[in-house]
């Protein structure tokens, strides 16, 4: 006789039911009392910058601020892709990093950028 997993349910579903409660609560009981240092930390590698530019039209913010803002994120290493928008309101530059990246250092560029970005605008 061959067992089989779905005939087993089939006889026997409050068997099933009862294991099946019993992994998701030992599992709900191991997430809470996991220790926070055995979790991974999370590092994500995006980074987002808005620069204000309000009562300008988005061609203006186009092109006398975003233009500009990505020259000036290009140069940071480690960058794998800039992407921005332009709306009325101003410009979002969106920073996205390769994932060995250190961020705290990669912050510190971008902060290092905006700085420069400051004085040509």
């Amino acid at each position: 006789m061959k067992f089989s997993l779905p005939s087993f349910s089939m006889r026997h579903p409050v068997t099933v039911l009862m294991v099946l409660v019993s992994i998701v609560g030992v599992g709900i009981i191991a997430c809470y009392r996991m220790p926070v240092k055995f979790l991974p930390e999370m590092d994500f590698p995006f980074i987002r910058c808005f620069i204000p530019y309000p009562g300008a039209t988005p061609e203006q913010v186009e092109n006398e601020v975003a233009i500009p803002a990505e020259g000036e994120f290009r140069t940071i290493p480690g960058l794998k892709r800039i992407s921005t928008f332009s709306n009325s309101n101003g410009c979002s530059v969106n920073l996205r990093f390769e994932s060995n990246v250190n961020m705290s250092t990669a912050s510190a560029e971008v902060r290092d950028r905006m700085e420069r970005l400051k004085l040509r605008l």
